[in-house]
């Protein structure tokens, strides 16, 4: 990937990345936890209107909102992958980003060009 490519992505995703993943931490800089307050607001916005798709009178991601029975297998360029179990995905091609919703890992924004996911059945 080139250096104009990274910093594109940079730009689109906001903050430090690599590859063009941000990853939502568990802990901040300051070393508190992180919560929802902590997620960009545009996927505030965009996880709102998920909600409000699905019929949802809440405004935040609660346990029912993570199916018990999927995972998915993030494969990224350099051949590396990732497994989550009970994902929400919801993908946001108005900003070139999937985001990937765990309910006790966090929450991953990928840019959509860095990755390819698979959706299955978990074990």
């Amino acid at each position: 990937m080139s250096v104009s490519s990274l910093t594109r992505i940079r730009n689109i995703v906001g903050g430090d990345t690599d590859n063009g993943i941000r990853l939502i931490l568990r802990t901040t800089e300051e070393g508190r936890r992180m919560n929802t307050g902590d997620i960009p607001s545009r996927w505030k916005i965009k996880i709102k209107e998920y909600l409000k798709s699905i019929g949802s009178e809440y405004e935040s991601l609660g346990a029912s909102d993570f199916p018990s029975d999927k995972e998915v297998e993030i494969n990224f360029e350099d051949g590396s992958y990732a497994v989550f179990k009970y994902p929400l995905i919801i993908e946001a091609p108005e900003f070139e980003e999937v985001g990937i919703m765990t309910e006790h890992c966090g929450y991953f924004i990928f840019h959509e060009e860095s990755i390819t996911y698979k959706i299955r059945v978990a074990n």
